[in-house]
């Protein structure tokens, strides 16, 4: 199975580029609702159509006090700006996702075993992306 060095990906919201130090988790979450559209008498089965499609995202960075600190004092929960993100940086022909996303959560967790702080955001679709990985999106 193929892997790639997860500390490449790359991070912008708005105007501000997020260089912190990546943890192990990321969630991209594109779905869409269905609707039932049996019709007739005599069905057996349900038919479905999609309906709309939404995204979530959420991020969770290890604070880096050099860097981090002026990165997070950039960003507030309700804002709404376009999020870019690519899983191998933003080298052209690289998968990327763009679109306007609201930052609707922000935890900080720290460590008490060994002294780190972790910062999770949470996005939620503002508007149709422009790009998509599962679309084919690259910068």
């Amino acid at each position: 199975m193929a892997a790639i060095n997860g500390n490449n990906a790359y991070l912008k919201f708005g105007s501000t580029v997020f260089n912190a130090y990546w943890t192990k988790e990321l969630t991209y979450n594109p779905s869409v609702d269905t609707e039932d559209v049996t019709a007739g008498s005599g069905a057996t089965h349900i038919a479905r159509e999609a309906k709309l499609k939404d995204n979530k995202m959420g991020f969770k960075l290890l604070y880096d006090d050099t860097a981090h600190a002026a990165e997070i004092a950039d960003v507030d929960i309700g804002s709404k700006e376009t999020l870019i993100y690519g899983p191998e940086s933003n080298v052209a022909g690289k998968p990327c996702f763009s679109g306007p996303m609201i930052l609707t959560d922000v935890k900080l967790s720290q460590s008490v075993e060994k002294i780190f702080l972790a910062y999770e955001l949470s996005f939620v679709q503002a508007g149709a992306p422009t790009k998509t990985l599962e679309g084919g999106g690259t910068f």
